[in-house]
């Protein structure tokens, strides 16, 4: 099965950080806030708001309406302090070093951001005619689309 080959190959040294963030964002997903908030027991990714809203209602638009939203909170919203002089949106390295509590929830915010912009993914597989969520077939189906973008080959 191809699962099990994507799962095989190795990440390249010097990506272990870039890594470590996109598992990060997987777990917030399956695990914590994403679980909690959205899914329903024994409910998969794909079943969820995050992907059955674009699929039904207005497309791509809500996901990468998601993200900029995050951004917003995370560079101009109340988790860093809100407006900074003149009105402008303070940056997050303007944070003093005793901020660490609001950076690390900045971080969780755009964590959240990533997910969303998987969600636009798969939405742009679904509308490139992939189907997801339709077990193993449905799964291969994806990581051949997916090798496809990033120059693996594997034409479906």
């Amino acid at each position: 099965m191809l699962r099990e080959e994507e799962l095989a190959e190795r990440i390249p040294e010097g990506y272990e950080e870039l890594q470590l963030i996109l598992e990060a964002a997987l777990r917030q997903a399956a695990c914590g806030k994403g679980k909690e908030r959205h899914a329903r027991p024994g409910e998969a990714w794909v079943d969820q708001p995050i992907i059955w809203i674009q699929k039904t209602n207005i497309g791509l638009g809500f996901p990468l309406g998601q993200v900029v939203k995050k951004c917003d909170e995370v560079l101009g919203g109340a988790m860093l302090g809100g407006l900074g002089e003149g009105g402008s949106p303070r940056r997050p390295d303007v944070v003093r070093a005793e901020d660490s509590a609001r950076r690390r929830a900045a971080a969780r915010e755009l964590l959240g951001g990533i997910v969303y912009l998987a969600a636009a993914v798969a939405g742009i597989a679904t509308q490139d005619g992939v189907a997801l969520g339709d077990a193993a077939a449905g799964l291969d189906e994806f990581i051949l689309w997916i090798r496809e973008l990033d120059g693996k080959g594997g034409k479906r």
